[in-house]
């Protein structure tokens, strides 16, 4: 019976140095993961350059235009097809009719849909104005990029100003980029002096 209750303290004894053992092991490796998780979150933290900026159409005078636009097919339907009156001095078939406000109704909904959304990180500068243009460029395809304020082009997108294409949908300053390729576009901001200190983030960085 002594025997068997040494053999069993023995085991006993093993059995809990090896499960401290590898607890103090596990804990060791958890410490260092956290350690070095930690080191590599500060890293990335300091290392990240981040702009996000949606634009859309927003001017009061703008939607006045288009909602008065608007509204000549809507009275033009009731008056036509449900009062029974032709609309116009040169009243269009009730087809006709119907083709013209769906287009109408179209180019309300583009302008309500339309987005102009910049996003720049520490690699890639990105510029979406939905539904017409998307563009990518790596920073060290880059040449030269800065903010700036440019003359007064309209909204859109606008060729042929001096920083070349311009997209924008409102206001007059803009992200002006230059490639090594030589092509130059400007991207349209609200938000000037944000990223401003991003680009000039970024310039430190890239060496540009």
């Amino acid at each position: 019976m002594l025997g068997k209750g040494l053999l069993a303290k023995i085991l006993s004894d093993f059995i809990v140095g090896f499960v401290f053992t590898k607890l103090g092991s596990l804990t060791t490796q958890l410490i260092l993961y956290k350690t070095v998780t930690c080191k590599l979150k500060k890293t990335e933290k300091k290392m990240k350059i981040e702009f996000q900026e949606e634009q859309k159409f927003t001017q009061w005078w703008l939607w006045l235009i288009l909602i008065g636009v608007g509204m000549i097919p809507f009275f033009g339907i009731y008056k036509q097809l449900i009062v029974g009156e032709k609309f116009g001095d040169k009243p269009m078939s009730d087809i006709g009719l119907v083709i013209f406000s769906l287009f109408t109704f179209a180019f309300l909904a583009l302008f309500w849909f339309m987005r102009l959304k910049t996003k720049i990180d520490e690699n890639i500068i990105q510029m979406n104005f939905f539904p017409f243009a998307k563009k990518s460029v790596k920073w060290k395809e880059i040449k030269s990029a800065k903010v700036v304020k440019y003359e007064f082009v309209g909204y859109g997108i606008r060729l042929g100003s001096e920083h070349g294409t311009v997209f924008n949908t409102k206001g007059n300053k803009g992200l002006a980029i230059e490639l090594k390729t030589g092509k130059k576009f400007v991207i349209g901001t609200q938000k000037a002096n944000e990223l401003t200190k991003i680009v000039e983030k970024a310039i430190l960085q890239q060496n540009l």
